[in-house]
């Protein structure tokens, strides 16, 4: 019954399909599997029929992360880790909580970069004041000089800057790299794969047009990242003067912000 399926649907002959489809539970895992390739490798859909399933899906993970976007590779081995790959796209999203999720990816100190740190630093935490703190106490531990790390954190709020101030006093400056660490804090690039959570899901299906979406915004996402590469490098080289540099650079943008706003409400009084 599975061979007369198979048969049907992707014309090989009777060898090749029992060789193909030993592994299988049945004929819907395989032509679910045997779909994907055709969907979109139409061109190993040959070559994976004479593999092992295990290997068919090896290769397929490795040819999928090439011409489309990576996807987690895993042992294949077993019906059920196959059945995982068949149910839904095992995605590799970049979002903050990259190493975990809620206060505790906020705070994976050794895992952050220093443009991370910094942007948490400055920022009001997504999660909880008290993870805040944690993170400016950190910070203050990368410098040398305590007490000039202590009043640099002197200058933004107690509870943080707002990001969307910050973005919009950053918008036309020598720092604007550092923007897309701003937003990717609280989950605001506008690209799906930095402001998706590892464990989120947002859509996950194995149908074209989700794919091909991302696709589209997996390429968009290597732009945005190399701009947060060149930012973090360029921070990396001296943390301390640099850090410096934007911190400053934003309070004195928003005390300018703060004596146009007084001088208008001057004038409208005036009139």
């Amino acid at each position: 019954m599975i061979t007369t399926i198979l048969r049907r649907r992707f014309v090989i002959n009777p060898y090749l399909l029992r060789e193909a489809i030993k592994h299988f539970s049945g004929a819907g895992q395989a032509i679910q599997f045997y779909n994907l390739v055709r969907d979109f490798m139409p061109g190993e859909l040959d070559k994976m029929l004479k593999m092992a399933p295990e290997d068919a899906a090896k290769q397929f993970v490795k040819i999928f992360s090439k011409q489309y976007f990576p996807i987690k590779g895993q042992e294949y081995t077993y019906v059920s880790c196959l059945q995982t790959l068949l149910d839904r796209i095992p995605m590799e999203w970049r979002g903050l909580g990259e190493y975990g999720s809620g206060a505790a990816a906020y705070e994976g100190f050794n895992k952050m970069s220093k443009a991370q740190l910094l942007a948490e630093t400055i920022l009001a935490c997504p999660f909880s004041h008290s993870s805040r703190a944690a993170v400016v106490d950190r910070f203050i531990m990368g410098f040398e000089d305590r007490e000039a790390a202590v009043a640099l954190v002197g200058l933004i709020n107690n509870t943080g800057w707002d990001p969307e101030d910050v973005e919009d006093v950053l918008e036309d400056s020598p720092y604007r790299n550092f923007v897309p660490w701003v937003q990717w804090v609280f989950a605001s690039t506008g690209n799906l794969w930095l402001d998706t959570y590892p464990n989120g899901s947002p859509t996950s299906t194995w149908d074209k047009e989700s794919v091909l979406e991302l696709a589209r915004q997996w390429q968009l996402y290597l732009k945005i990242k190399e701009d947060m590469d060149v930012f973090n490098g360029w921070l990396t080289a001296n943390v301390p003067g640099r850090s410096a540099k934007v911190i400053e650079y934003i309070s004195a943008g928003f005390s300018k912000r703060l004596v146009n706003v007084l001088s208008e409400d001057k004038h409208d009084s005036k009139n």
